[in-house]
């Protein structure tokens, strides 16, 4: 074996189980699985995705999983549009000002944001519904010291018409 669990055996493994044991046990085997029955498809659950640091075997099947890799693959690709978009904004629009619907935390704006740095200006808000996800957006931009370049302290009920006007 080469370091990768066998998808067949282990994927047998969890279908033997789950057939077993049911949700109990596999909701103190693994953090993903313990999310994903919680709230499926949460920004948790991406997080955990995203993180990539499998805690225990069944960890390790769920992150090694097709879903996950193209989770990883989805904010890859979208932080490079973003990317690509704010760079071709900025030749044109001081500062660059993007807004994200149902951004979770926020991680592809922060990403663009810590590449960026100072050499484009960037206002970015965030929108959730989940105050959780913002919340963990706001800690997140402050422990890279991005802080002053992203908002992340709106909720859809409270977006304004103000908010979303372009000022080109």
């Amino acid at each position: 074996m080469n370091g990768k669990p066998n998808g067949k055996a282990l994927n047998g493994f969890v279908k033997r189980l789950i057939a077993r044991a049911g949700r109990p046990i596999i909701r103190r085997l693994s953090e993903l699985a313990r999310e994903s029955l919680r709230q499926p498809g949460s920004w948790r659950c991406l997080e955990i995705v995203y993180q990539n640091k499998p805690q225990t075997l069944l960890d390790r099947f769920f992150l090694s999983s097709s879903s996950a890799r193209g989770a990883r693959n989805r904010l890859q690709v979208l932080q490079e549009e973003i990317y690509r978009c704010i760079e071709q904004h900025s030749l044109i629009h001081n500062p660059v000002r993007l807004i994200s619907f149902g951004s979770g935390p926020g991680h592809e704006i922060l990403i663009c944001l810590k590449r960026l740095r100072e050499n484009v200006a960037v206002e970015a808000t965030c929108v959730d519904r989940d105050s959780g996800a913002l919340e963990c957006g706001r800690l997140l931009a402050a422990q890279k010291g991005l802080s002053s370049h992203i908002r992340n302290d709106l909720n859809y009920h409270q977006v304004r018409h103000s908010h979303l006007v372009r000022s080109y």
